[in-house]
């Protein structure tokens, strides 16, 4: 929701119930006209919906609260949840944009020069966005996934003018750093990066074809057929635009695993 959206939205309420929602956004802020055991009250709401708020992103990010702290993590879900409110009443669907909120921290961290780069995990920014779209993949709509066996009826002309589209839970990230690894290692509670090479960049597909979230690592050329064909081109056209930037790279070996993630909705 934008700014003009919510401010739209606050026009429509009545004037108390503006005020008590302008009186939980801000610490310490009393709200005129009620009496002070009442003003208590509004206070230990207040924290509730704070420590709701920074609960529920504590939740949704488990490794990235590992590798950055605990206190560390602390201090930007309490930032973050004062600058992004919730847009809807489902906590679960709390806490897109943390990585972005990250990331704005822990540059102005080195551009203050409270701390040289090389000490920070900025690996854990792309960590972060792999938690948010794992969590977006989990609660994405159902929809049957395409199966290559659907297709199988087809001519190979029929085929390659096809054109598909997302499955609700699809999500393609293009990542700096190895950070799936990262992720799966921090599954155990003494995990260490010992061996890892952090910074090595990841093309990461997101599905949930069923009831598990996948995550798989994608060449290069499969990540760019995918995008391709996610932005609605023909299996044709996509074909054309991979041979060029990926001569080396067969069509086949690199749309079979596609077809088989569940990254495609199924036609209706």
């Amino acid at each position: 929701m934008t700014s003009l959206e919510r401010h739209a939205s606050a026009e429509r309420q009545p004037d108390w119930q503006r005020a008590f929602i302008e009186a939980l956004t801000k610490p310490d802020a009393a709200l005129l006209g009620i009496e002070a055991g009442h003003q208590q009250r509004l206070d230990v709401y207040r924290n509730n919906v704070w420590a709701s708020l920074i609960s529920a992103l504590e939740e949704a990010y488990p490794v990235t609260r590992q590798v950055v702290g605990e206190r560390f993590f602390a201090a930007l879900a309490h930032d973050h949840s004062r600058q992004h409110l919730p847009r809807s009443p489902l906590m679960m669907e709390y806490g897109a944009g943390l990585a972005e909120t990250l990331h704005t921290t822990l540059t102005t961290l080195v551009e203050t020069r409270q701390v040289s780069a090389a000490q920070l995990p900025f690996y854990a920014v792309d960590l972060a966005r792999l938690e948010a779209a794992r969590l977006v993949a989990y609660h994405a709509a159902d929809a049957e996934a395409l199966v290559p066996t659907q297709l199988a009826g087809l001519s190979p002309a029929a085929v390659m003018e096809l054109r598909f589209s997302a499955h609700p839970a699809a999500c393609l990230l293009r990542l700096e750093h190895a950070v799936l690894e990262i992720w799966q290692r921090h599954q155990h509670a003494d995990a260490t990066l010992e061996g890892l090479a952090i910074a090595r960049p990841e093309r990461v597909l997101i599905t949930r074809p069923a009831l598990e979230v996948q995550v798989t690592v994608l060449r290069e050329a499969a990540a760019l057929l995918l995008e391709l064909l996610l932005a609605g081109e023909t299996l044709a056209d996509a074909a054309a635009r991979l041979a060029d930037a990926h001569p080396e790279q067969e069509l086949g070996p690199l749309l079979a695993p596609l077809l088989a993630s569940g990254a495609f909705r199924a036609p209706t």
